[in-house]
């Protein structure tokens, strides 16, 4: 019931985040039934609002396809709205691990735009293809921003072990600086032992 589901509520948690510190948001919109939607209308409206409302706030939209839009779909929004930041979720977008020439673009359209990527991971095996897919794009392969998801919306205990796999994934690849997404408290409360402050943490909704 605390989600925020219209614009002006989205605009109203942003402003009451920023108030308590925050320095980002990421955002959802929805449709007349409350339902996620990738609607590029929506989000640049959206876009339009928090910008006059927390100006100095890091703002990123998602290309979530919840099981209700394909690859296409997602890169489309991403070029239509060309937002400030944006979460792609790698093996939704590339579901045959190879990274095709659309997505190439995508990305190198994005980089030059300036626009900060949250990349989910999934799965420890996302690294590599991610790694592909930054490579394909001729893309640095420093500060790469990255979400290891070992969380279940389910209620299920997520496995901290997962972490490290994670952690151990990226630095063979040659990545750091990781963000980590945990839910479930036992899990949360786990992370700092395992990467050893390598890697914020919070609780995702």
């Amino acid at each position: 019931p605390a989600v925020p589901v219209t614009i002006p509520d989205i605009v109203e948690s942003a402003v009451a985040c920023h108030d308590a510190g925050a320095g980002a948001i990421h955002f959802h919109v929805r449709d007349a039934d409350q339902q996620h939607i990738l609607d590029a209308g929506l989000y640049r409206e959206a876009l339009v609002a928090l910008r006059q409302a927390v100006p100095n706030m890091h703002l990123q939209i998602t290309t979530e396809a919840v099981g209700r839009y394909n690859p296409e779909q997602m890169r489309q929004l991403a070029l239509d709205v060309m937002p400030p930041g944006i979460s792609i979720a790698t093996s939704e977008m590339i579901p045959d691990r190879q990274p095709s020439s659309d997505d190439v673009a995508l990305y190198r359209t994005l980089h030059e735009a300036g626009t900060r990527i949250q990349h989910i991971l999934y799965h420890p095996k996302d690294v590599d293809l991610l790694a592909d897919l930054v490579t394909a794009a001729d893309l640095p392969h420093s500060a790469i921003w990255c979400l290891f998801v070992i969380g279940h919306y389910t209620g299920r205990i997520s496995d901290p072990g997962m972490i490290a796999t994670f952690v151990a994934a990226a630095a063979a690849r040659g990545g750091g600086g990781t963000r980590l997404l945990v839910h479930g408290r036992q899990a949360t409360e786990k992370v700092a032992d395992i990467v050893e402050g390598h890697a914020g943490c919070g609780a995702g909704h």
